[in-house]
């Protein structure tokens, strides 16, 4: 797991206490999508577990939950128990859908997070823009 994606998780974890959700699915339009939860006390196997997954679409939920989904499911938003970071997805220009006013590279993306008051404290490239967060 490399140290900035490590921060990234610690950061969601917070102070809090509860479970981390990691969804997951091979399907590009996530058929199928199944989704794991680890413990804020099990930050080093939710790691693994994203490893293990890097072939697939990957997404993890930025609150912990109060309690852990049935058969896959991640819940509603009334199990999420705490926010310790909020995120934001910048997509990048795609010439398919061209009337939706996106950045036109990655570079120009950062530019305009560079223009916040308030900068990220960490960018993750996402495979289709970029991913901004702020660590409460």
């Amino acid at each position: 797991m490399n140290q900035p994606f490590g921060n990234l998780i610690k950061a969601a974890v917070g102070s809090g206490s509860g479970y981390l959700t990691l969804s997951h699915s091979k399907h590009p339009k996530l058929k199928g999508l199944k989704t794991e939860f680890f413990h804020s006390s099990q930050i080093e196997d939710f790691e693994k577990a994203v490893d293990q997954y890097k072939d697939e679409q990957v997404y993890f939920g930025l609150g912990l939950r109060n309690e852990v989904g049935i058969d896959g499911e991640r819940g509603g938003n009334n199990a999420v128990s705490c926010i310790s970071l909020i995120g934001m997805d910048i997509d990048i220009f795609d010439a398919s859908k061209p009337k939706k006013m996106l950045p036109k590279t990655y570079e120009e993306a950062i530019e305009l997070l560079k223009g916040f008051s308030l900068v990220p404290s960490c960018i993750v490239d996402s495979g289709g823009g970029l991913h901004a967060y702020w660590y409460l």
